[in-house]
């Protein structure tokens, strides 16, 4: 089985949007009260960070991903 890490999942999510770190903290930020860095975005999509559960979900919610696996 082929394994692809979850920071390539979520930028694979996020640029099928078309949307850019920036948007994508912004939106944490509005929609989810949560403050994160476009910086730490990119941490994530590269696997220099794991975000913690809540922002996990707030990312699948933003990117209307509901089977992270599938994606």
């Amino acid at each position: 089985m082929n394994s692809v890490s979850i920071g390539t999942i979520l930028a694979k999510l996020r640029k099928n949007l078309k949307l850019t770190p920036a948007d994508v903290s912004a939106m944490l930020r509005t929609k989810h009260s949560i403050a994160l860095s476009p910086n730490a975005i990119l941490k994530y999509e590269k696997d220099i960070l794991l975000p913690d559960l809540t922002i996990f979900l707030a990312l699948c919610r933003i990117y209307k991903c509901h089977d992270i696996l599938s994606a």
